[in-house]
């Protein structure tokens, strides 16, 4: 009688535990799913399977979540790792996403959503979680204010959303007005071989092209450095850096050579208002959040060869005939064909609105010009 209850107290041991474990499996599921409901409303939300190791893992796997024909989101592998030492700490170490397809078109900006989700940190629970691993996401996002393709991996530390590391890799990334083509970053923090390459950034018309820099991550910010690129015909360098508290803050310090004026009227598509030629050299200095540029100031030279500056634009000229008092037949037949030998342009931004200041010289005479661009932004100025 002994031997038999011997016997039978494995057998219910084993049952138990089965049990336990196919309950913390169901129960994870339907919590998981509630959730993603919470997060996506009005979706359709399925988990095919769901793993869990007492002792290091729990894991829900093929997951899809569409609300057609908006969204839908694939995820091969989501889950947590554990020790049962930080189970007693009430501590995750590591939440993670892997293997995930998100196809996003929307009518609406969706930054604002995704600021607020990145907002909240640590989930909110009885435990705290150190560490948020991304990878192998694919994106294909179309929407009012952010548009990519591409594919990115990221470690993230909780609670306060230090980058760990980060490679993104995509074909087209748009943020309101500003477009990149080919963009590959990636970096890992502390360790200097980071690196990023754009084949083309466009703000509004203004092109840049061929961008190669050295990639530095640390908790402060990610800092570029011998930045080169080149931009109207000419070349840039310099230096720039991401502020680690908020990532949409930027700044940076820029030098040009041989920046082609004419290359600067076609590109911006300004033929119809003036024609300038020439080459010019010199430094900017700009600094920002967002779409939002705060300070900027910059002083450009002509080269010894000078250029010529012809100004085909009426009201233009009407404009400058009421501020320099001079007759508007004058200055129209002042501005047919100026030809400069000495040329500055200054660049500044004062609440919001961008002046740029030049003074020419030659052999006609002076012509000092004060242009405003209102609303000046990454999203277009007017």
């Amino acid at each position: 009688m002994i031997r038999r209850k011997l016997l039978i107290l494995p057998a219910i041991l084993l049952i138990s535990a089965v049990t336990l474990v196919s309950g913390i499996r169901f129960l994870s599921v339907s919590l998981a799913k509630n959730k993603l409901k919470e997060l996506f409303p009005q979706s359709t939300v399925t988990i095919k399977q769901c793993i869990f190791s007492p002792l290091s893992r729990l894991s829900l796997q093929d997951i899809e979540i569409k609300k057609a024909p908006l969204y839908a989101i694939t995820v091969k592998e989501a889950g947590l790792n554990y020790t049962p030492a930080s189970l007693l700490r009430l501590t995750i170490p590591r939440i993670y996403l892997r293997d995930a397809r998100i196809s996003i078109d929307s009518s609406k900006k969706i930054i604002p959503e995704l600021v607020k989700y990145a907002s909240k940190g640590n989930p909110p629970g009885l435990f705290s979680f150190r560490e948020l691993e991304l990878k192998d996401i694919k994106v294909q996002v179309k929407s009012m204010d952010f548009s990519a393709s591409g594919n990115f991996s990221v470690n993230i530390g909780l609670p306060g959303l230090a980058l760990e590391y980060c490679c993104i890799n995509a074909e087209t990334f748009r943020f309101e007005n500003t477009q990149f083509k080919n963009l590959y970053f990636c970096a890992k923090r502390n360790k200097p071989e980071g690196m990023i390459s754009i084949q083309e950034v466009m703000f509004d018309k203004a092109k840049i092209k061929n961008i190669r820099s050295s990639a530095f991550l640390n908790e402060k910010e990610i800092f570029f450095g011998n930045l080169k690129g080149e931009v109207f015909g000419g070349t840039l360098t310099g230096a720039a850096r991401l502020m680690a508290d908020r990532w949409s803050k930027y700044e940076g310090d820029f030098n040009f050579q041989g920046l082609g004026l004419d290359d600067f009227v076609i590109e911006l598509e300004l033929e119809k208002k003036f024609r300038m030629t020439g080459k010019i050299n010199g430094d900017l200095k700009l600094k920002g959040e967002g779409t939002k540029l705060n300070i900027i100031s910059g002083a450009f030279y002509a080269d010894g060869q000078g250029g010529t500056l012809v100004i085909t634009d009426t009201e233009f000229l009407k404009n400058l005939a009421e501020k320099t008092h001079e007759p508007v037949n004058i200055l129209v037949e002042g501005f047919k064909n100026y030809h400069y030998n000495v040329g500055t342009i200054g660049l500044s931004i004062d609440k919001g609105d961008l002046i740029c200041e030049a003074k020419l010289d030659g052999k006609n005479g002076k012509r000092d010009l004060i242009v405003v661009l209102h609303g000046f932004n990454l999203e277009g100025g007017e």
